[in-house]
């Protein structure tokens, strides 16, 4: 909680590495509100955190009003949660990279990406 909060009003830091922390269902939505109030972060690795679908949903609910946010490792979570993710970066013109190692895309999943990467 202290690290959202100090990311609301942060204007410096660029890049925020909360990898391998299970931060869980209530982290993800603390660090979901901070997003989209913070306009200074450009990258943000969430590698790692065993996010569900839950916690996924409002990540990409605050990614969609975030404008500084270019790149979000994401890496082995769950096929659902890549899926709302890469949907979003169907109507967030400043994420730039999104990094989705170590999973097994399936068939709905490559035609998401593939829609997302038509915009």
């Amino acid at each position: 909680v202290a690290l959202a909060d100090a990311l609301m009003v942060n204007t410096t830091l660029k890049e925020l590495n909360v990898s391998s922390n299970q931060i869980g269902a209530a982290g993800a939505a603390v660090l979901a509100h901070a997003l989209t109030l913070n306009k200074a972060l450009t990258k943000l690795d969430m590698q790692l955190n065993g996010l569900d679908a839950a916690s996924c949903a409002v990540l990409t609910a605050a990614l969609k009003t975030n404008t500084t946010l270019a790149m979000l490792l994401a890496d082995d979570t769950h096929i659902n949660v890549d899926l709302q993710l890469l949907r979003v970066c169907r109507h967030d013109p400043t994420l730039t990279e999104l990094e989705l190692m170590s999973e097994r895309l399936g068939d709905e999943d490559v035609c998401v990406l593939a829609e997302a990467l038509k915009t």
